[in-house]
């Protein structure tokens, strides 16, 4: 699949994606997008949606593009690796913030690629030494999700500067 950012709808709005990537087995990814900056991938827990983000998005669209990730199969956790990696190659990404087991995925995918790329991972239980050996580079964040400035913060200082 080639990295073509085609953007089918408007930026965020809850109606509609504002991008539909195929996952090859007939599934789509859908791709929210607000902000301006680099650009930042958003996973949420397996079986929620991208509206798990929307606390975030007044705190961080001024510095970063964001792109939450809609699974494909929000049913089927063994799917969340496969829609990661369509995410993060249809988009480009090398920044990604992943919440819970997200994170596990995130990372699955971003080990198996040689190229630098970050990756923090919000209250997962991700070991600190989980991504020894590779080009990512892991944070690790427990901020609470209750105060979403206070996270926004949080993910900004450690992205900031990284990527």
């Amino acid at each position: 699949m080639s990295a073509v950012y085609a953007p089918v709808g408007p930026w965020w709005t809850l109606d509609a994606p504002s991008l539909r990537l195929p996952t090859g087995d007939g599934d789509r990814v859908s791709i929210w997008t607000v902000g301006d900056g680099p650009s930042l991938l958003l996973v949420p827990r397996p079986g929620e949606d991208h509206q798990a983000w929307l606390p975030l998005l007044p705190h961080l669209q001024d510095r970063f593009t964001l792109h939450a990730l809609q699974w494909s199969r929000p049913d089927r956790p063994a799917t969340a690796a496969r829609d990661v990696a369509v995410a993060v190659t249809g988009l480009g990404v090398r920044r990604v913030v992943a919440d819970g087991d997200g994170a596990t995925a995130a990372l699955e995918v971003l080990r198996a690629d040689r190229a630098p790329s970050v990756l923090v991972a919000h209250a997962s239980g991700l070991p600190a030494d989980a991504a020894a050996g590779s080009a990512v580079l892991l944070h690790r964040s427990d901020a609470p999700a209750d105060d979403p400035a206070g996270l926004a913060r949080r993910l900004a200082d450690l992205l900031d500067g990284e990527g």
